[in-house]
């Protein structure tokens, strides 16, 4: 049995930190920096490597080539896509290289990031504070070449829930307010007049978010008016076919939190072996992972969100529901999922891996949505988007996971959830469809109601096989709409819908359940709240354009 040195690195605590963010900010902030000192961690490496002539570093995650900063601008913006891991083949001395380059790791965030020289006062305070609140460790790890990043990896995780046995008075004096200097740094307007975000102040301030043009933060307020920004109003105007009144969506009130992870990369990863030609798996797999960040981050953007996190296969970021970029060009939240999974889909078919079902399935995305109202507390929908996507859309399922769960919090507090196979094309064609100035709410409601008043007929349907179900449930729809012609628009509405609901049933089978009975109440549930979240989709208000503008304004003072 042969076995190699390997150094492993996690940098933490992020959720902790990010736990701690009240406004967008914040969040975006705490992340990028775990993401920046990552890439710091590598190129402070590889310098130190280079000055005592040692052989490159041969890293095994993330994706990484110093020499070209791949490909890229070395502009800070770009070191979007580093995760909180990183593992490299051991050379003699590494330890020590390390806890220098971790040393100039800090003192560059309090130089270089917040602005501060070795002469101000609160210099060696604010070094301080750093190393309590932010803590990276290394260890050296033997380990077979095929299981090592399933090795280093548990070594990690054990390094992770390491104590730091030091208590604040140790370190800071008796009176000291640790925190305070250090998470002060994430608000707003520290971030705005810091050295951190030079480099990214054109690609935040290119005016994609804002009424005004002074360089801000997004807020929710402003990602979930995502259609109605003032240079946008008159677009919107000619949208609705009125110059005066525009016809406002409600869920332009809201905004959303969207978590995503992968599915089966983490198998993948740490049970298949390093091999030496070309790259080997896991090296392909790292880079495709690196490109993934980078294009998602676009996409974002494009589609008017924010986003907060990208390493890996690990997805954070806000987008309005809705938005409209005038000439009637449409879309919602529906079509920017769609377009991340089919990146990462794309993605994982680059790294030429054969695919085999059977022997190593192809790594897919499932995705955690919060749709809140935009008052809502931030770190509350954060956490609902994470609880959809680890304890909903990941849930014990016969096949793949492969899923988007939603769960809408209504201004009322009263919330719907479901969640929708990543392969089910009705479901996800008929949502993107569900975009500005489409009304078929009394189709909707109507639907809604009869799910409820039957669904005891609806629960006997159910427990039949799937084809006899499928029967069952299109006489159920035709005998409870028979005054309708079948050429009529609202039948033939009811009925796309109809077989959306048989979509959203199968996928709930595939949830590795014993209790049927158990099961086919939850799926009732899910019919009801599926078409809830529709008729919120559809809903609107009329507003006067003057009044609004005026409005929006004043928000934004």
């Amino acid at each position: 049995m042969i076995t190699e040195t390997y150094i492993g690195v996690t940098i933490g605590p992020i959720y902790r930190i990010m736990a701690l963010a009240r406004q967008t900010g914040e969040l975006w902030g705490s992340s990028y920096l775990f993401s920046h000192i990552a890439r710091l961690t590598l190129d402070f490496m590889a310098e130190e490597r280079q000055k005592q002539n040692v052989a490159p570093m041969d890293v095994i995650i993330p994706y990484y080539k110093p020499e070209s900063h791949d490909g890229l601008s070395q502009d800070h913006s770009y070191h979007f896509g580093y995760s909180d891991r990183i593992i490299w083949r051991y050379e003699e001395g590494d330890l020590d290289r390390f806890q220098r380059s971790k040393e100039r790791i800090y003192e560059e965030i309090v130089t270089s990031m917040m602005g501060y020289s070795r002469d101000d006062s609160i210099y060696y305070k604010l070094l301080t504070e750093l190393k309590f609140n932010l803590q990276l460790y290394a260890a050296q790890v033997e380990a077979e070449p095929e299981h090592c990043l399933k090795q280093v990896n548990l070594v990690l995780d054990a390094l992770e829930l390491h104590p730091n046995y030091e208590s604040e008075k140790q370190i800071f004096g008796k009176d000291h307010d640790y925190e305070y200097h250090f998470f002060n740094f994430f608000q707003n307007r520290a971030l705005k007049a810091s050295n951190f975000f030079e480099g990214i102040k054109n690609e935040i301030i290119d005016g994609t978010y804002f009424v005004n043009k002074d360089w801000h933060f997004p807020s929710v307020n402003d990602i979930a008016n995502g259609p109605y920004r003032e240079y946008e109003l008159e677009d919107a105007c000619k949208c609705s076919g009125d110059s005066s009144t525009l016809k406002i969506r409600k869920s332009s009130h809201y905004y959303a939190v969207v978590q995503a992870d992968g599915d089966g990369l983490g198998k993948l990863l740490t049970d298949s072996p390093i091999s030496p030609d070309l790259d080997g798996k896991v090296k392909a797999v790292s880079e495709q992972l690196l490109s993934f960040s980078l294009m998602a981050k676009d996409l974002v953007r494009e589609h008017k969100g924010l986003l907060i996190y990208a390493g890996g296969d690990d997805l954070l970021f806000f987008s309005p529901v809705e938005y409209c970029n005038g000439n009637n060009d449409k879309g919602n939240l529906i079509v920017l999922i769609e377009a991340i999974k089919n990146l990462f889909s794309e993605k994982m078919d680059n790294t030429y891996i054969n695919w085999d079902e059977d022997e190593i399935p192809k790594p897919t995305l499932s995705f955690g949505v919060s749709i809140v109202y935009r008052k809502h507390p931030l770190y509350e929908a954060l956490k609902e988007a994470q609880d959809q996507l680890f304890h909903v859309a990941k849930r014990s399922f016969k096949s793949s996971k492969d899923r988007t769960a939603i769960k809408l919090i209504a201004h009322s507090g009263q919330a719907s959830q479901f969640v929708i196979r990543n392969t089910d094309q009705k479901t996800w064609e008929f949502l993107k469809k569900c975009t500005f100035w489409n009304k078929q709410d009394e189709q909707v409601m109507s639907l809604q109601h009869k799910v409820l008043q039957h669904k005891e007929v609806i629960n006997g349907m159910l427990k039949q096989e799937s084809e006899h179900f499928k029967t069952m449930f299109d006489h159920f729809i035709l005998n409870n709409y028979n005054e309708l012609d079948q050429s009529d628009a609202r039948m033939n509405y009811i009925l796309e819908v109809a077989e959306i609901l048989k979509e959203i049933r199968q996928g709930y089978l595939e949830l590795d359940r014993e209790q049927q009975t158990d099961l086919n109440k939850e799926i009732v549930l899910a019919w009801h709240q599926f078409l809830r979240f529709v008729r919120f989709i559809y809903e609107v208000e009329f507003r006067d354009y003057d009044k609004l503008l005026t409005e929006m304004r004043g928000e934004q003072q």
